[in-house]
């Protein structure tokens, strides 16, 4: 398989004692899919982020990650997560993933690991007032190394 390379871009006035949300992608993908959508869509939208959210001020850094080998068993992300000490992971408030948001579909959805609701997805569809629904057949992505770790996660797809 090779080695991989996570990407990883910290927003201005990343400050260490304060909590982060990461905001990810994957951007590696296979000879068998369509890359331009899985992922290039979400890596296209983490960009987008990142220039929108330049001139945020929020109380917490945000940090946005492209991982790579996704589609290799999510190498990629368990190897960010496994490589953090405790007291890191425990600074994270929650992944907010990104997963093949430009496919054929008219809306995305919000997946959790196992398709059950969780406090982040009824959390983030309420402030979106309800425009998502929840994808019942829970989701393989690169949150699902974070919900391992106890960490909040979803995936818009």
């Amino acid at each position: 398989m090779g080695t991989g390379v996570n990407v990883i871009a910290d927003m201005p006035r990343y400050d260490e004692n304060k909590c982060t949300l990461i905001l990810s992608a994957h951007y590696d993908t296979t000879k068998d899919n369509i890359g331009i959508i899985d992922n290039g869509s979400g890596t296209a939208l983490l960009l987008t982020a990142a220039e929108m959210l330049s001139d945020a001020t929020p109380d917490f850094n945000i940090r946005l990650i492209f991982f790579d080998m996704e589609e290799y068993s999510m190498y990629g992300s368990k190897y960010y997560l496994q490589n953090m000490t405790e007291n890191e992971r425990n600074n994270i408030i929650a992944d907010i993933n990104f997963d093949m948001v430009g496919g054929s579909s008219d809306s995305l959805t919000i997946s959790t690991s196992n398709g059950f609701d969780s406090a982040l997805s009824i959390y983030l569809n309420g402030i979106l007032n309800d425009k998502y629904s929840l994808s019942a057949k829970g989701m393989y992505s690169d949150s699902n190394p974070f919900m391992y770790h106890q960490i909040p996660a979803i995936t818009f797809i």
